[in-house]
């Protein structure tokens, strides 16, 4: 399956508890189709797939990316995957508060898993994505960019930085 135009009321329309179907239908096609822009697939494998089945041990990560590049080093990627708006409010304990999701992006970049490449060893993922279908507030990137002062390889993509990415991508194709 490979990724097909969308447009931002497309991708807007991918509402809260539309996750499995936007992962389905956008993430990984794009993801995929990145890979064979970028010519990844001649370096080795290229895993996209769904991550978090169980979202109680999910690490904080909803898809994995993982590939070769062109220097033959293995990059590991998650995908923190969200169908709502991130925001910022005082009580951080809700699912689309930018704490929560920093919270998890910590995790998943503490966690040692099995390496899904080459199943040869432990790895942890060296890049996080941050990917909504909506829009993000002011206070929730500000309170991003912050964030980013402390940690390297992690981008947080809205609707409109999607839709951009996505028009780029099929018009490669």
């Amino acid at each position: 399956m490979r990724l097909k135009p969308f447009s931002k009321e497309e991708i807007i329309s991918y509402k809260s508890g539309d996750e499995d179907k936007f992962i389905e239908e956008i993430i990984i096609p794009l993801f995929e189709d990145i890979s064979d822009i970028a010519g990844y697939w001649n370096n080795g494998n290229v895993k996209v797939n769904k991550w978090g089945e169980d979202k109680a041990r999910d690490e904080g990560i909803d898809v994995y990316w993982g590939y070769v590049n062109h220097l033959g080093r293995e990059q590991h990627y998650g995908i923190q995957v969200k169908t709502s708006p991130i925001i910022k409010r005082a009580n951080p304990n809700i699912k689309n508060s930018i704490i929560t999701i920093e919270n998890q992006f910590r995790e998943a970049f503490n966690k040692e898993f099995e390496n899904p490449l080459s199943f040869k060893n432990k790895m942890k993922i060296n890049g996080f994505y941050i990917i909504t279908s909506q829009k993000v507030n002011k206070p929730a990137r500000e309170y991003f960019l912050n964030v980013m002062q402390y940690f390297r390889n992690i981008e947080l993509f809205d609707c409109d930085d999607l839709t951009s990415l996505i028009k780029r991508i099929t018009v490669q194709k």
